[in-house]
């Protein structure tokens, strides 16, 4: 009997789809079909202030549930075949290098820093291998930085976003015209949040860390631009042009 094959995706916010930054350009032709890209419906927001993004604010995922909480991401099928735990492992550890820029170590089997890690998010309607699972669980356990997935789970405002065993636990994403995904599992990258006094950032505080770096500015009118939006982007955008029109 044939062996199953897994079909597995890559859920992208922010400027993992659009960076050209070596390695992710390579990364995405490489490892990812581009072409049967889809726009879905997650709980995505600005929460994370990004040294890199010069102190501005990037995106993460967070427990928001209801419709108007939602914001528009991307999913991108995986090119190889996945049909064992260690082909999982790989496309995170792929994921994780493009995401985190590593050129020096590509067989790094590390998937998490202080400031994110890889996670898997299951298709509650589909019966996946337990040996991807079980390879799953252990990998994130074993891993040398564990305790900084421990540190991201955290900061997340006491909400249930992310497992201990490296599960990303939102709802599985509708497609952007309300049809099912079709997909066993998706690969995401989960950032860790910055809130202030267990408050996300506001619009209004968005705006005002991008208008004071040209990064921030760019990182927001780029998401924008590829169709990678958060249910705060029409206010954040008023607040914007009203520092714009004060500057002037």
């Amino acid at each position: 009997m044939e062996a199953r094959k897994f079909r597995v995706g890559v859920l992208m916010i922010g400027s993992l789809y659009w960076d050209e930054k070596p390695p992710r350009p390579k990364w995405r032709c490489g490892r990812l079909s581009m072409d049967d890209k889809q726009y879905v419906k997650a709980p995505i927001r600005y929460g994370r202030l990004s040294k890199s993004w010069e102190n501005s604010y990037t995106m993460i995922f967070y427990a928001g549930r209801r419709d108007e909480q939602l914001g528009q991401a991307i999913v991108v099928p995986c090119a190889q075949d996945v049909i064992t735990g260690q082909d999982l492992i790989k496309e995170a550890m792929c994921l994780w290098n493009a995401e985190a820029r590593n050129h020096k170590n590509q067989n790094s089997s590390v998937t998490s820093k202080t400031w994110g890690c890889v996670t898997l998010l299951k298709n509650p309607g589909r019966s996946i291998s337990g040996d991807l699972l079980d390879c799953w669980t252990r990998h994130v356990s074993k891993e040398k930085e564990t305790d900084n997935r421990k540190n991201i789970i955290s900061a997340y405002c006491n909400e249930d976003v992310l497992s201990q065993s490296g599960f990303l636990e939102i709802p599985w994403p509708k497609a952007d015209d309300g049809s099912d995904l079709d997909f066993d599992a998706l690969l995401a990258t989960a950032t860790c949040p910055k809130p202030d006094k267990g408050r996300y950032p506001s619009a209004q505080d968005v705006a005002e860390a991008a208008y004071e770096s040209g990064k921030g500015r760019t990182y927001f009118w780029r998401n924008r631009k590829h169709g990678i939006e958060t249910f705060q982007d029409a206010e954040i955008e008023y607040w914007l042009a009203k520092l714009d029109d004060k500057g002037k």
